[in-house]
């Protein structure tokens, strides 16, 4: 029996884990109501339609910040709306089929493209997602309060 120091298993744990590669582009073949496409900290889910009460975002960052983390962008020309967060967080809850429990300050904006769209991201790999509608939820933090995740 091989006998591994502690810092020894960290090490090995570490070069493993550096070889994985998740900057990968992938094309995600097809969505269906309330399916959710992951990117980093961003959820893409697939809902019905856009909001009624939408406003057309012109930047094509779909997580707000600077920071090299927050820059999923849109690529292509599908419109990008923000939109009534109750309303958007409706539409989520109507395309899973159950109450998933989001708090507003998760929900962003909402794009809907007649064509394949990729999302753009220097570290998670870019996302292909099929024609359709989506939502951007944004991940939790592990907080006491409800805050949006950032990279």
């Amino acid at each position: 029996m091989k006998i591994v120091t502690a810092q020894r298993a960290m090490k090995e744990v570490q070069t493993t884990a550096e070889k994985i590669h998740n900057d990968e582009t992938a094309e995600v073949g097809t969505v269906s109501l309330g399916d959710v496409v992951r990117q980093g900290d961003l959820y893409l889910v697939a809902i019905e339609r856009p909001p009624d009460k939408r406003k057309l975002i012109i930047n094509r960052q779909l997580a707000p910040g600077t920071t090299q983390g927050s820059r999923h962008v849109l690529l292509g020309g599908c419109p990008i709306f923000d939109g009534d967060k109750q309303q958007i967080m409706d539409l989520i809850n109507i395309a899973v089929g159950h109450d998933v429990g989001l708090a507003t300050e998760l929900i962003g904006p909402v794009f809907e493209t007649a064509m394949p769209v990729e999302v753009d991201h220097p570290e998670h790999g870019n996302r292909i997602l099929p024609a359709g509608v989506y939502a951007v939820v944004y991940q939790r933090a592990f907080a006491d309060e409800v805050r949006r995740q950032l990279d």
